[in-house]
């Protein structure tokens, strides 16, 4: 989850949903 929190800083929290649901996928397609 720290990874998420790299990725995606405080500064731009602005992100679009897509772009989450991206992230989330990349992310659960590794740790798999």
């Amino acid at each position: 989850m720290q990874d998420m929190c790299a990725k995606y800083p405080k500064r731009s929290r602005r992100y679009s949903p897509a772009e989450r649901w991206r992230a989330l996928i990349f992310v659960l397609l590794i740790y798999h």
